[in-house]
């Protein structure tokens, strides 16, 4: 298991307010900064985060020292790109390097842990990164990054049902990731009878030239402690080959 930390300085760029009334999370898919158009460019979608103001960014496919990205720590430039603090939790080895999922956070990190998640040994390994923040006037969330296995559904549904139990304690929860399934697809039936999809009415987000199938999501539980104040789906068909799914919620008083 590897997990890196990295707590940037340069948080000017997006102050920490006192509170927050609303809570903005995005999820991205960010095909290790390579856009359809082939370039490698990471202030791309640095520029793509910090446009959506997000307070929670989950990540996936990420690039850490590996050859393909320049051997760039990405987590970390994407944190002094955005001004964020940032988390990475390694799904597989790659090319003398590491690829896996990551959070950026607006907020100072709790906790995290990475919790790598169970599929067939002849497919690659998925992860999930959890890491907990305290959000001023909401409390502690636990927020995670996953990225199902995207060929086999009986993995997807081992990874959805592992994971669906590993987040069903009472703390505050969002799962945000590519699930590569819709949501009605059989095999993450497990997370979505136990949460609240809140981005359903955010639109299709892969693949990013033409959009015609939403498989990023976020999802929150309990359930009756959310209210969805907006979702969409930003006007981005390049920088990735997933677009990001953002929402905005407010945590109501139960």
């Amino acid at each position: 298991m590897w997990i890196a930390f990295l707590a940037l300085g340069s948080i000017a760029m997006m102050p920490t307010a006192p509170a927050t009334s609303t809570l903005t999370v995005m999820t991205f898919n960010v095909h290790h900064g390579e856009g359809v158009d082939g370039r490698l460019d990471l202030p791309r979608i640095a520029g793509v985060i910090l446009a959506a103001k997000p307070d929670l960014v989950a990540l996936q496919e990420l690039d850490v020292n590996v050859g393909r990205s320049d051997r760039t720590d990405q987590p970390a430039e994407l944190a002094r790109l955005t001004g964020m603090r940032a988390a990475f939790g390694k799904a597989i080895d790659l090319d003398g390097g590491a690829y896996g999922v990551g959070v950026l956070s607006r907020f100072p990190l709790v906790s995290e842990q990475n919790r790598p998640l169970p599929g067939s040994p002849e497919r690659e390994a998925r992860t999930s990164l959890h890491v907990v923040v305290e959000v001023p006037g909401t409390g502690r969330v636990r927020f995670v990054s996953t990225h199902f296995d995207h060929k086999s559904r009986d993995d997807r549904a081992h990874q959805a049902k592992t994971l669906a139990g590993w987040v069903e304690d009472d703390v505050p929860t969002l799962v945000a990731g590519d699930l590569n399934d819709v949501a009605n697809g059989s095999s993450v039936r497990p997370l979505f009878r136990r949460f609240l999809d809140v981005g359903a009415q955010g639109g299709p987000t892969y693949p990013a030239h033409r959009p015609d199938v939403r498989i990023d999501f976020v999802l929150a539980r309990p359930t009756d402690a959310w209210t969805v104040v907006e979702t969409r789906v930003p006007e981005e068909p390049v920088a990735s080959d997933h677009r990001p799914l953002v929402v905005v919620l407010r945590r109501r008083s139960i």
